[in-house]
């Protein structure tokens, strides 16, 4: 009887281990869904060429995609919902498409938890050089190694070329490649964009439809279609 009830506890306290053990394991990389994926991103993101890039990874991928953008916004705006005043797409799985101006950028641990995606694609650098760098690296590398935990892949698009802030972006572009690389594949837009060259065309920073279109088509078939099989 005696030997009986150690070998119980000891299956008990076996057992228990195994729990515990479980419970440093993310839940969500015990249970990613293959086939969706989450793309966050800022002002291109809600503009031409996030458009493009959403139409893109839909039709091409066959994935369930869910795609959010707040003009404006840098990571800190997706953990303290930043309402999205100067833009906003949000386009779910269906679909279905939100622009309403204002909307709370969306919390993206909820999101992702929500979610639990395979892979996600962040489009947040161009507006960091408003940042000072300690922030920035902060911010960025926190976001990158939260996915990377998670178990998901995640796929870093940097800013494109620009005519304002040139220099500025520059050097924050390579301090977010420097920070988030360990945990991401980065893609830098700027292999894929020049801008224009005539200043009465584009605010010196954003694309129209054809270019940012034509920035999301290279972008995609040179990079990121690869990465989202």
């Amino acid at each position: 009887m005696k030997i009986a009830f150690l070998l119980s506890l000891s299956v008990l306290i076996s057992c228990a281990h195994v729990s515990k053990e479980a419970e440093r394991i993310p839940a969500a990389v015990q249970s990613l869904n293959p086939d969706r994926i989450l793309y966050i991103g800022d002002s291109h993101t809600v503009g031409a060429f996030g458009h493009k890039l959403d139409e893109l990874i839909r039709k091409e991928t066959g994935k369930q995609l869910t795609t959010y953008g707040s003009a404006g916004s840098v990571v800190w705006w997706y953990r303290d919902q930043y309402p999205a005043k100067y833009g906003y797409f949000h386009r779910d799985m269906a679909g279905s498409i939100d622009s309403q101006i204002g909307t709370p950028t969306p919390d993206f641990s909820k999101v992702y938890s929500e979610l639990l995606p395979q892979k996600v694609i962040v489009a947040l650098s161009g507006n960091y050089f408003r940042y000072p760098e300690a922030f920035t690296r902060k911010d960025v590398r926190g976001l990158a190694k939260e996915i990377y935990e998670s178990g998901s892949q995640c796929i870093w698009i940097t800013a494109p070329d620009s005519r304002l802030y040139k220099e500025e972006r520059k050097k924050t572009i390579a301090i977010i490649k420097e920070e988030v690389s360990p945990y991401c594949d980065v893609i830098e837009s700027t292999k894929y964009t020049k801008y224009y060259t005539d200043p009465n065309l584009g605010d010196g920073i954003h694309y129209g439809p054809q270019a940012g279109g034509k920035w999301a088509q290279d972008l995609f078939e040179a990079e990121l279609k690869s990465l989202l099989k």
